[in-house]
């Protein structure tokens, strides 16, 4: 019998691969990869002293919240007025800009692409132990990087069901999710090759951004706190399928997520009277998680980081049990 599984990666898990979490995504210096002039440098920084961020920890997510707010207001009629006629100050004129450098900054560092070896070493272990060759593997994840992609490619060439959503011809087509033993990938917060081409939605698998028009590619940037059902299908619906999913499966292995997510705790949270969740983040995540989901968390009694591969043995001994 195939059973469902879940696998829900967050920034964590593509750390060991090169890729940085949101706390270090500004690495040691706060202003020099996005800030083009002092003004935007200075409201860099007065927007991470307002929030009591000190570098090298700046979170780009708590940035984003921050300052995402604006933009949308400047694009309103309203917004439009105060720029062309109150004379608004020079920090709030480059706040757009300096919201504009960082998503380019996104894409200059999620894009690279991954060593696809040590991606098969990372995964597979995992992929092994939780037998997707016999049982349906469903991967959610939150990262915008090419990870996915690599695991496509390896499972395809080994003869396993795959499928991400797009079609032969980079086009949405939610219909491959089938019933039947594979790798299923959901990335909920979109994919840096993702745009949004008249009223089609396209995987061009192209990772570069579109200047002047980073609107183009279907992305929710950290620090995104609205509604993915009300967002377009490749977002509705993954998040559609991660509701319905926890609901059903007895086993989750959560690797490298943080919960800083409503829509997603919000989903766990629904789950968690008919689920085991297994854990593999640091200590002060599984405590942070422990205080939105309970006690059905299971993790070792060490925690592990996901390349470390003594975890293997705990999931092991979990599958087993339940």
């Amino acid at each position: 019998m195939v059973e469902n599984i879940v696998v829900f990666t967050g920034a964590g898990a593509s750390r060991p691969l090169g890729y940085p979490t949101t706390t270090e995504f500004f690495a040691k210096d706060l202003v020099s990869e996005v800030a083009e002039n002092p003004v935007q440098k200075d409201v860099l920084r007065k927007a991470a002293s307002y929030l009591n961020l000190k570098a090298p920890h700046v979170d780009v997510e708590a940035i984003l919240q921050l300052l995402d707010p604006f933009e949308r207001f400047f694009n309103e009629k309203s917004g439009q007025f105060m720029l062309k006629h109150l004379s608004p100050s020079q920090d709030i004129k480059a706040v757009i800009p300096l919201l504009h450098n960082i998503r380019r900054r996104v894409f200059n560092i999620y894009s690279k692409p991954p060593d696809e070896a040590e991606v098969k070493n990372l995964y597979k272990p995992l992929f092994d132990l939780l037998d997707v060759k016999n049982n349906r593997i469903l991967l959610f994840t939150t990262n915008y990087d090419r990870v996915p992609d690599v695991l496509i490619k390896h499972y395809n060439n080994e003869g396993i069901t795959v499928w991400d959503g797009f079609n032969k011809f980079g086009e949405w087509d939610p219909s491959g999710y089938q019933e039947k033993s594979g790798l299923y990938v959901y990335r909920l917060h979109g994919c840096l090759s993702w745009v949004r081409d008249s009223n089609t939605i396209k995987n061009t698998h192209v990772y570069k951004p579109i200047e002047n028009r980073l609107d183009y590619h279907l992305v929710l940037y950290p620090g995104y706190k609205g509604n993915p059902l009300k967002e377009d299908e490749p977002f509705s619906y993954s998040h559609k399928i991660l509701s319905e999913t926890l609901r059903k499966v007895r086993l989750i292995v959560v690797i490298g997520f943080s919960f800083r997510d409503d829509a997603i705790n919000n989903a766990f949270k629904e789950a968690i009277k008919t689920n085991v969740f297994y854990i593999t983040p640091k200590l002060e995540e599984i405590k942070s998680l422990k205080e939105i989901l309970g006690t059905c968390v299971v993790h070792p009694s060490e925690p592990s980081k996901f390349e470390d591969r003594t975890w293997l043995q705990h999931l092991k001994n979990l599958i087993n049990s339940i």
